[in-house]
This record gives structure tokens, sequence and C-alpha cells, in this order.
């Protein structure tokens, strides 16, 4: 995917499990490659509110960068960015026993955290409504929220 100098999206229809391996392996998509259900959630933010007195969040959401260390010359300039060596960016959801919640890997290292952002199907699914779905009901200082939250540094923009 890379190697073409497009987005992991334009392979979306081409890189999926067939039938016949979602067979063999169901644990494989039963387990890992799924969206995260109202009970995991729910399970996510208890096991959070005992470990860090924080209620209603998902989890940690970041974005790092791996050197790429073969990268094609001719993908240099979209994929070198400060750290002058090419590097490839990974948006992630962790939660407090590094389970990956999501993940997106494949943008280039010349993005920043907000380009990212902007292009994550993660702030698609809240835009578009399919996140509204594993939200429940918490208390935080005796007032009730609806919305669960994912704990993130000062770079993201609010979305309240």
């Amino acid at each position: 995917m890379i190697c073409y100098g497009i987005s992991g999206n334009a392979f979306l229809d081409y890189h999926q499990f067939g039938e016949t391996t979602s067979r063999r392996c169901p644990a494989l998509v039963e387990v890992y490659l799924r969206i995260p259900t109202k009970a995991d959630a729910l399970k996510v933010t208890t096991m959070h509110k005992n470990a860090h007195k924080m209620p209603g969040m998902l989890g940690s959401l970041d974005v790092t960068k791996v050197h790429w260390k073969n990268c094609p010359t001719a993908l240099k300039g979209q994929f070198q960015g400060r750290e002058k060596c090419a590097t490839i960016a990974l948006e992630a959801v962790v939660d407090h026993n590094l389970w990956f919640w999501h993940g997106s890997f494949g943008f280039p290292g010349t993005l920043n955290d907000i380009n990212i952002w902007e292009r994550s199907s993660l702030l698609e699914s809240m835009l578009n409504g399919r996140h509204d779905q594993i939200d429940h009901q918490y208390t935080l200082d005796n007032e009730p929220f609806k919305k669960l939250y994912y704990l993130v540094d000062g770079i993201y923009p609010s979305l309240s």
C-alpha cells in the first residue's frame, strides 16, 4: 500500500478477510478484529475508573511515528518530516491493559497529529453517530454524563 503512495483506504475492499479465512480463524475475527461493543466499553470504563479514578474514559489516543528504513526514494519527500528520516504514523487507542481498540497505520510522516486526526476513521465514527452506540451513562463529581471520552494530549481539538 505504502509503496504506491496512496492511502490504505484505497485498498479497503482488496485487503479484507475472505469467508474461508474467517471460518478457519473465528477467534481472530471475533476477538481482535472487531469494533468494541457497549459491553466492552462498560468493561473498559470500569477498569479505568478502578485503576485511575477516571470514570467514562475509553482509553488513551495518540499518534506515534515509526522509522521506515527501506522507504523508496520516490516517496521519501512525502514520508520524511521533521525527523529527517522517512517515517510512517500509527494512530491508536489503547486501554490500561495495552489492548488496542483502534489502530490506523500508514499515514505519511510529514503529517502531524491534527492532520492524522482529521483523516481518522475514529473521528468519522464520532461524527456520523456510529460511536454513540457504545456510549453509556456515568457520573463524575455527582454530574451525569452520557458521552465517553479519550485521554489525549493538548494538541487535539475539543469535540465537545
